[in-house]
């Protein structure tokens, strides 16, 4: 098989060693265009002992019975940074393994998890199929989770307090450059390059809401969000409801979005005019185009990606499932990021080769990443998010034409398995920080599944609708209102707009 090898020329240095224990303790320091802005870092602490032996540790979400027993929730999540030492994207070379079938795609899970863990979370997964009713399973959720409380706030969706709690721990909006007018910018010329965002597959529009919001908010009405998703054509039979879940609907964002002036959406230039169809490369190249047209061929400062597809009956293969799609997100996402750029995307379980690969080659081309999950995301469920700040170089070619070289064999019909040599991974401490971070993820996303199938036949019984339907206390009402204040949304929403999916 052809894999991701690292050529000896290479200058990059891996954190092996004694310095991977020093990877918390320097995850505060910015990309360089934070760092020129003067912006304060947030500071999180490491759970690993692995990598950080002196760390204090963050309380963990406890789900079910175990909450009644006091346990301190925590109110933000816990971000956990795996550092780039120089520019590792140099030297590599492309590395493809291919399976037969689909159906012949199995996964170790030991490779970069725990399979005792991940058996335990398709068992639930399995139970959790056995729900009476959808209702049922939202009793048992609210039962269960004290943060699905929380809800979509002012917000169209969930999805918007999802990146607000990122944005909280990983500082997007603070690490965006200043405004040509600032104090702290490097230029005060007024054909400076705007700031523009990204938002792939992501309708109905909750992350470029939040963020035109956010920004607004911070008096910069100067940073402008591009939304790219699926535009299937009139004539097309399309279901009313999927549509109205794949289309930004900026019409109904907050008004303090400003939407209609600084909220455009592209579609690409395939051979539909336009389809939004990210897995067609003439959409891709379309919406860069239009991306340095609209930055003076800067490019976007944020992308964020939120992608997926429904995997109903098939929950146990969703990560493999979802693949195609995450490679596609991240080509797209490299061909339209500025140099010191952020990325934000949302995978699941990342526990295969092909993903753990696909995470590896974004540590290759940023400064840091993180693979973390909100506490506002369902814990039972599989979601994930990749957060990467500080682009090391704009269109790096040699990653490019390798992910398209990968994206087009797929097309084809070839069942790709590896797109990055395994041995690879394991040099520089990546294993070692992917291992740890999927058993902390898999173990809290076990115990949820278990509690909420446990409460499940609970939900059966009308006598309990009424605890099911609001399942909270003095306690849970707190630390919703502690969540929300650390995600700085509290001053917008205690006038009463929560709940929602």
């Amino acid at each position: 098989m052809d894999s991701w090898r690292r050529q000896p020329a290479d200058d990059f240095r891996p954190v092996t060693g004694s310095a991977s224990r020093q990877l918390d303790r320097r995850h505060a320091q910015p990309p360089s265009s934070v760092a020129a802005g003067g912006q304060a870092p947030v500071t999180t602490v490491n759970r690993f002992a692995a990598l950080d032996p002196d760390a204090q540790a963050l309380p963990r979400p406890v789900f079910g019975a175990g909450r009644s027993l006091g346990n301190p929730m925590p109110t933000i999540m816990e971000v956990q940074w795996l550092h780039n030492r120089g520019n590792p994207t140099k030297g590599l070379r492309p590395d493809i393994a291919t399976v037969e079938s689909e159906d012949s795609l199995d996964i170790d899970y030991d490779l970069f998890g725990d399979r005792q863990l991940m058996q335990r979370i398709l068992d639930g997964k399995s139970k959790l199929g056995q729900a009476l009713t959808d209702n049922h399973l939202k009793r048992a959720r609210t039962m269960t989770n004290p943060y699905d409380r929380i809800g979509k706030t002012i917000f169209i969706n969930r999805a918007a307090v999802k990146l607000a709690e990122i944005d909280a721990a990983c500082g997007l909006t603070s690490n965006l450059p200043p405004p040509p007018s600032s104090p702290t910018s490097s230029t005060s010329t007024p054909g400076y390059p705007p700031t523009v965002i990204a938002d792939l597959c992501s309708g109905p529009g909750g992350f470029s809401e939040y963020l035109l919001w956010r920004t607004h908010h911070d008096a910069r009405d100067d940073v402008t969000a591009v939304g790219f998703t699926q535009n299937p054509p009139p004539a097309e039979n399309v279901d009313p409801e999927y549509l109205e879940s794949i289309r930004f609907w900026a019409d109904k964002f907050h008004p303090l979005a400003n939407a209609a002036h600084r909220f455009v959406t592209h579609y690409g230039l395939d051979v539909n005019q336009g389809s939004g169809n990210i897995m067609d490369l003439a959409n891709v190249h379309g919406l860069a185009a239009y991306i340095d047209s609209r930055t003076r061929g800067q490019g976007a400062m944020l992308v964020t990606s939120d992608g997926g597809i429904s995997v109903r009956g098939n929950e146990h293969r969703q990560e493999v499932l979802t693949r195609h799609l995450k490679l596609c997100e991240v080509l797209c996402a490299l061909h339209v990021l500025a140099r010191n750029g952020q990325l934000v995307l949302k995978v699941y379980d990342v526990a295969s080769p092909f993903m753990a690969g696909l995470v590896y080659l974004i540590h290759c081309c940023f400064r840091r990443v993180a693979l973390t999950k909100p506490l506002s995301s369902r814990p039972a469920n599989s979601e994930r998010y990749v957060v990467a700040q500080g682009l090391l170089e704009r269109r790096p070619a040699n990653v490019i034409e390798a992910l398209e070289q990968v994206h087009e064999r797929m097309l084809s019909g070839e069942c790709v398995s590896e797109i990055v040599n395994v041995a690879e991974m394991f040099a520089g401490g990546f294993r070692e920080y992917l291992v740890g971070v999927n058993k902390l993820h898999a173990q809290t996303q076990a115990e949820a599944l278990e509690a909420l199938v446990g409460a499940l036949p609970e939900t059966a019984d009308e006598s309990a609708g009424g605890r099911g339907a609001c399942g909270k206390g003095a306690g849970e009402t707190g630390l919703v209102r502690a969540c929300l204040q650390r995600w700085k949304l509290w001053e917008h929403v205690k006038g009463g707009a929560m709940g929602g999916r």
